[in-house]
């Protein structure tokens, strides 16, 4: 799933939140462009980290 700003050329904002249903935040490593050999568990982890943070920010 490709992240960026064109909902036409990417499913998920820079937040990881989808275009189109804007409550589905989507964590993991299918929004990564590539994979690193180091430590992948750390690095697939901090999506997860980052869309918590973001919930739990008051609006």
């Amino acid at each position: 799933m490709r992240a960026g700003d064109d909902p036409a050329t990417s499913v998920v904002d820079a937040g990881v939140v989808h275009h189109r249903l804007r409550n589905l935040v989507v964590v993991g490593t299918s929004t990564f462009p590539t994979f690193s050999r180091a430590a992948p568990s750390l690095t697939a982890a901090a999506p997860s980290v980052c869309a918590a943070q973001q919930l739990l920010q008051p609006r």
